[in-house]
């Protein structure tokens, strides 16, 4: 089984919240005790680069998701 990780949905998430990048970064910061910056968050829509476990679970946290959410099985 691959398990890919679904980048695109860090996107659709923040647009459908009406955030821009740096307010979700500061959020995420703020909530979590993990920085988060604009340009990671960036790299992470764009599929460029992915979070590491701890901002992963921050995005789930706030988004309120399964971390599992993020991935896809094929």
């Amino acid at each position: 089984m691959v398990v890919e990780f679904e980048h695109q949905k860090i996107k659709r998430l923040r647009v459908s919240k009406g955030l821009s990048l740096r307010e979700l970064a500061r959020q995420l910061t703020e909530n979590n005790k993990t920085k988060v910056s604009r340009s990671a968050l960036l790299f992470w829509e764009t599929g460029e680069t992915h979070p590491n476990l701890r901002s992963l679970i921050a995005l789930a946290n706030f988004y309120e998701k399964n971390v599992e959410y993020f991935f896809k099985r094929r």
